[in-house]
């Protein structure tokens, strides 16, 4: 297999069983503003993608990572 296969079983099943019983919450999803396909199929209620509001791109998320030693 070549896509994380397994984000759906142990990531997003879980969060959105939890969702389901959760009154008010909102998703914080950590996708770049030039990640224009991905933008596509997560922007919907509920879910915050402030590095696409905040313009910042994948290549300044790395820049921003090992300035702060995350990389």
């Amino acid at each position: 297999m070549v896509a994380p296969w397994c984000n759906t079983y142990l990531k997003v099943n879980i969060l959105n069983k939890w969702a389901k019983s959760a009154v008010e919450h909102a998703q914080i999803l950590g996708i770049a503003a030039d990640e224009t396909k991905r933008i596509g199929r997560k922007t919907n209620q509920g879910k915050f993608l402030p590095l696409v509001e905040w313009g910042i791109t994948e290549n300044q998320c790395f820049v921003i990572c090992r300035a702060g030693g995350g990389c």
